[in-house]
């Protein structure tokens, strides 16, 4: 009989292990919610570079925010409400940003591999002004979808 108490003590040890504590409903999971705030980063880096004037209600973060949001299939009050579940739980939102800064070093290695391994006879800027006429379009769909939902 005391043979098998060590055996049921290591499976029971093991089961607390193993268990992560499950997320409230509606809280979008660490690995779901990387992408989203890499890309939310991404969209105010990109308002921040471009100097975007704030006074134009198109060019709001929010517009921006809500067009990453619906790139991930993410509704607003659950991404928000997520926000606020790990900024009370610091320890995770910590390994979470860790993930996020890691996505961004991957990103500026890619960048400046590929800018070493090509050259481009097209000048910098004009990419650039590519991917802002992106962003203003897309803005501007998503506020117009937001007036045709009012």
């Amino acid at each position: 009989m005391f043979r098998f108490y060590p055996i049921i003590f290591l499976l029971l040890l093991g089961c607390n292990y193993s268990e992560k504590e499950k997320l409230p409903e509606n809280i979008i999971p660490e690995k779901q919610l990387i992408p989203i705030l890499v890309d939310i980063h991404f969209a105010d880096a990109t308002l921040s570079v471009l100097h975007f004037d704030k006074k134009n209600a198109r060019y709001k973060p929010e517009n921006y925010y809500n067009i990453v949001l619906k790139k991930h299939g993410v509704d607003r009050k659950i991404f928000d409400k997520s926000i606020e579940y790990y900024s009370k739980n610091p320890k995770e939102l910590d390994i979470i940003y860790d993930k996020v800064l890691n996505e961004f070093s991957k990103l500026k290695a890619n960048l400046t591999k590929s800018d070493t391994s090509t050259q481009s006879s097209t000048p910098k800027y004009r990419s650039w002004h590519n991917h802002k006429r992106k962003v203003e379009a897309e803005a501007k769909d998503s506020m117009n979808n937001d007036n045709n939902n009012d």
